[in-house]
């Protein structure tokens, strides 16, 4: 049999003792009946296959306006079976016409056929739960796929129902409401554009804790839009919190120590209203700041690490583990507890009637109209330390002997900071963005001191938040420090080097309570994606790279020479193949224990590249094409405005280095995906004429910043927002010399092993 199964299921919906039933069987009667018959069934006619779907066809079986009622019931039930259909259900009463048509009921007493108002759709995602179909990661990856289908030619235009043009019109709506055709044939079939949208969609699904309630209501289109904002948003304010800091650094005044970590738990934004969420992330920095600087550290650390594992749930190939998903969950948890402060509750804050500020020791909150910043205020070894907070961005540290000049020092950063603007020419400045009002020259806020010992006493999550935090890790940093790892004959130094190559058991990323595993030779399996990126960067010189294909030539040994039984069943059809053909290069290349020097340059072979990048080019990650999109909007951008006649000299000369760091930008961007993935069409042209000056000028200015490195995809991912934002803020504030870099080092780097 071929498609996709799908079950009606018709009868009354009614309510008895107190229970909605469906033909008077409630929802685990129901699933329990369903999952024998389907095992019957199935036995009977040779039938291997799970519905894809299900539909209830009865009156009032589910709530759309919570997770609750009988559908909800049905479909956990149903997977308890391990049946994870789609299941559908109406909100309203149903009919069903002589001639099996469904109709249902809407609020003036009308019957229709196929209404869709009151209809929810609930599917199972990657992360195993159960969410309705409107859920924006849902739609998100609909229409990705929609889109993929399209590009790839699996879809035409012209054979889309009327559901999948509803999907596409969530995402590319014209000023009339309408399905904007002709930007969806760009975007399907415009290279540039296509990798553009998909960087983006990538981005907004590693903002997914962001989704509900922020962005629930919005379409696909408007929701990437407030996604792209924010993200330019974080970026720029990053640079803007750097360069006000290094502006005050001098002899009397010492700013260092700055830790950036951008946060992944909510959307900032006037129109969102998101100042509590600033507050309560910013008391949980107060009590870490009371506490001492190592908790500090651990909870500017887990902001990172909570994007990390974001960042891991977007990813196509589930490269995720249940323990990850648990933490980051109960993470986000405690940050939602931290929301029950009372600012009128005068046991915790007690208003600074005091102008100007007197900077003396404490903890403060600065509240402004939409937003919110901290400071600390402390005596440390007999010196006056300040730490200034932005939940958006970090914290910046300034310290000097005389304390004066240090809180001049702070004043001067802040109004720096609050009067610049994130792009050249926008119409407000960041002051304005938050709400923070001016007079005299002087930004003023609503000033709070907060008492820290008895906010621990009313917010018990504070101390929660604290406890979670002592082992808040991915597993790829628990296998940084797991040390080597023997496996067979094999000792691989570092054991992370395992994640790295996408190995996993039985499909669940390896970690170090993996490692004890007795059977994990015979069951070790590698995801396609992470291994084909990892062996096209391989080093000869490498000693953790000999080890590394050692170790695949022994488990090719150990399945006995079946190659695919080496790889985790992928989505990408493309991707598998090559790997396929770079282990076939590897168990040639091997043998007795000894590496032929073929090997490497087989491994970096134009044809192999050629498929890897044509399998990412069209369904991959969508990350490498971005930088390339990015790189000619800039220029071309920065050339229309650099002609303005209103222009300060200023203006120009700030415009005329952004467009050369665009340009950089441009050129490393191909040297990142030349090192990590093979160069696409811009990248074949460049090098069909061998490594060309502005690569050589690029990497040259880069291994000054970068303390001698060669950037490598695997420590900047063009398509992961902290990625992202690490080469844009490095390459922005690289006028302040390579020094200053050490600013995002202690945020960043951390995770680049």
């Amino acid at each position: 049999m071929k498609g996709k199964l799908r079950w009606q299921l018709v009868g009354h919906g009614s309510v008895r003792s107190a229970e909605v039933t469906l033909a008077y069987q409630s929802a685990r009667a129901l699933a329990n009946n369903l999952q024998g018959f389907h095992h019957a069934f199935g036995a009977k006619f040779k039938i291997n296959q799970d519905p894809h779907s299900i539909s209830l066809v009865g009156c009032s079986l589910i709530d759309t306006s919570k997770e609750g009622g009988f559908a909800w019931q049905f479909a956990q039930e149903l997977g308890k079976h391990d049946i994870y259909s789609n299941v559908s259900a109406h909100s309203a009463e149903m009919a069903v016409t002589p001639h099996g048509q469904k109709m249902t009921l809407d609020s003036r007493g009308s019957w229709h056929h196929k209404a869709s108002e009151n209809k929810l759709i609930l599917t199972w995602n990657k992360q195993g739960r159960l969410v309705p179909t409107t859920d924006l990661s849902i739609r998100l990856q609909r229409v990705l796929s929609l889109v993929d289908n399209l590009a790839s030619g699996e879809l035409k235009y012209r054979a889309l129902n009327l559901e999948e043009l509803a999907d596409l019109n969530d995402a590319f709506q014209s000023k009339q409401g309408k399905l904007d055709v002709k930007r969806l044939m760009l975007t399907a079939f415009n290279n540039m554009d296509y990798l553009a949208w998909r960087h983006e969609i990538y981005q907004l699904l590693q903002l997914q804790d962001t989704h509900h309630p922020q962005l629930s209501g919005l379409s696909v289109q408007a929701a990437l839009q407030q996604s792209q904002q924010w993200n330019k948003i974080q970026a720029k304010s990053i640079v803007a919190l750097a360069e006000a800091s290094m502006k005050q650094n001098g002899s009397a005044v010492s700013i260092q120590n700055a830790n950036i970590a951008p946060q992944g738990l909510y959307i900032g934004g006037s129109e969102l209203h998101t100042q509590s969420n600033a507050i309560s992330l910013g008391l949980a920095w107060l009590h870490a700041r009371y506490l001492g600087t190592p908790e500090t550290r651990r909870l500017l650390n887990g902001l990172l690490t909570h994007t990390l594992i974001n960042e891991q749930k977007a990813d196509a190939d589930g490269m995720i583990t249940d323990g990850e998903m648990i933490q980051a969950n109960l993470f986000r948890q405690q940050f939602i507890k931290l929301q029950n402060f009372d600012l009128n509750d005068k046991k915790l804050f007690t208003q600074q009637l005091i102008s100007p500020f007197d900077w003396k020791p404490g903890y403060y909150l600065f509240k402004s109209q939409h937003h919110a910043l901290m400071l600390a205020s402390q005596i440390e070894n007999g010196q006056h330390i300040y730490y200034l907070y932005d939940p958006h961005v970090g914290e910046i540290r300034c310290s000097g002997k005389d304390s004066a000049k240090s809180s001049l020092a702070l004043n001067a950063i802040l109004n720096d900071y609050l009067q610049g603007r994130n792009a050249l020419l926008d119409p407000d400045t960041r002051a304005e963005q938050y709400g923070v009002t001016q007079k005299n020259n002087q930004y003023h806020f609503t000033i709070y001191q907060v008492n820290i010992a008895n906010a621990v006493q009313q917010l018990p999550a504070l101390t929660q938040l604290q406890t979670l935090l002592v082992d808040f890790r991915t597993d790829q940093q628990r296998m940084t420090q797991a040390g080597d790892v023997r496996l067979g004959n094999v000792t691989l130094p570092p054991a992370h080097a395992l994640s790295q190559m996408g190995a996993n058991i039985d499909g669940e990323p390896l970690s170090p309570r993996r490692l004890t595993d007795a059977s994990r030779l015979a069951r070790l399996r590698f995801f396609p994606a992470q291994l084909n990126n990892y062996l096209m960067q391989l080093d000869k010189n490498d000693p953790v790279a000999i080890q590394a294909v050692m170790l695949l030539k022994q488990q090719i040994f150990v399945q006995k020479g079946r190659l695919a039984d080496l790889l985790t069943t992928s989505k990408n059809q493309s991707m598998h193949e090559v790997s396929i053909v770079l282990l076939d290069k590897i168990n040639y290349h091997v043998k007795n224990g000894h590496i032929m020097s073929g090997l490497w340059s087989s491994l970096h072979d134009a044809t192999v590249w050629g498929r890897f990048n044509r399998s990412v080019h069209r369904v991959g990650v969508g990350m490498q094409g971005y930088g390339y999109t990015r790189g000619i909007y800039d220029l071309i951008k920065y050339r229309a405005m650099l002609k303005r006649d209103d222009l300060t000299d200023e203006e120009k000369n700030e415009l005329v280095y952004e467009r050369n760091l665009a340009l950089a930008s441009f050129g490393s961007n191909v040297l990142i995906d030349a090192t990590q993935y093979g160069l696409v069409k811009w990248g074949q042209q460049l090098a069909s004429t061998g490594p060309t000056a502005m690569i050589n000028r690029t990497q040259h200015m880069f291994n000054k910043f970068f303390r001698g490195h060669r950037i490598t995809g695997t420590a900047m991912l063009t398509g992961a927002r902290l990625g992202q934002m690490r080469f844009n803020a490095s390459t922005k504030i690289a006028k302040f010399g390579g020094s200053t870099l050490t600013i995002l080092s202690s945020g960043f780097d951390i995770y680049s092993a």
